[in-house]
Order: C-alpha cells, then sequence, then structure tokens
C-alpha cells in the first residue's frame, strides 16, 4: 500500500510559531479528510513535551533494565537516564 506523507515542517519564534501550527494542522487536517491513505509527519524538537502515564514510565524503565547493552548506551547518549524518573 502506497501513502501520500504529509508533513508540517515550520517554525517560527514566539507567538507567530502558534500561528503557523495552527495552520499546518488545519491545511494537514483538510488534506487528512479528503484523501485516502495519508501518513502525516511532524519535526519534533527538542522543546516538545509529551504526557507519560506513571504506569508507562516504570515500564520503560522495566524493559529498559532488561535491554541488551547496546541499547543501554544509546539511552544513556540520548538522554533517556537523565529525565528524572
Amino acid at each position: 500500500m502506497q501513502f501520500f506523507v504529509f508533513a508540517g515542517y515550520a517554525y517560527l519564534d514566539g507567538a507567530l510559531h502558534v500561528q503557523v501550527s495552527l495552520a499546518m494542522d488545519a491545511i494537514m487536517g483538510g488534506v487528512a479528510k479528503r484523501r485516502k491513505n495519508v501518513a502525516l509527519a511532524y519535526l519534533c524538537s527538542p522543546t516538545d513535551v509529551f504526557v507519560c502515564q506513571p504506569d508507562a514510565a516504570e515500564a520503560m524503565k522495566t524493559n529498559l533494565k532488561k535491554a541488551p547493552l547496546w541499547q543501554k548506551i544509546i539511552a544513556s547518549l540520548s538522554g533517556v537516564y537523565n529525565l528524572g524518573m
């Protein structure tokens, strides 16, 4: 199955960022409603924050303890160990 990948990669400083984000979401939502097989992509930044349920955080820590050494090394380099969990 083929998908049309529609990406929202825009950034502006301050309040303009909120405006451009809302505009991108509206345009991408409209396209996704009218076209089949659409995949939406967003460029995340280090300032993005995502809510995580406590049980999901505990599962992450448990799985990380059981992970192979190479995954633990990558996790430490990516900052997973520095999340204050």
